[in-house]
């Protein structure tokens, strides 16, 4: 999950940063993320906090759902880079297919 939430922060491109569960940007690119993934403004965790810089920091459940918006509202944005790296890894030739036990 936790890459997952990576892949999909790494291409809003946006000046919002995930790392180790906890999303932090300023408060206005947040709240274009948020428009972008139609998700109301405003609105923030009880736990979320600006530090002394001005950068908001929100926990990992509200992380996964501005993920999980976003993703439904612009899914070409987060699935361009995955299906570039699945056409190179196809390109080269690795196996994609996912076996029963393990490896």
């Amino acid at each position: 999950m936790d890459r997952a939430l990576y892949e999909v922060f790494a291409n809003v491109e946006d000046d919002v940063s995930y790392y180790r569960g906890v999303l932090t940007a300023k408060p206005e690119p947040f709240e274009r993320v948020k428009t972008r993934a139609r998700m109301p403004v405003g609105q923030r965790s009880a736990i979320a906090y600006v530090d002394r810089a001005g950068v908001l920091h929100l926990p990992f459940d509200e992380a996964v759902e501005i993920a999980r918006m976003f993703c439904a509202a612009e899914p070409a944005v987060v699935l361009a880079d995955i299906e570039a790296t699945e056409r190179e890894w196809a390109r080269l030739g690795c196996d994609l297919r996912v076996t029963k036990g393990g490896a």
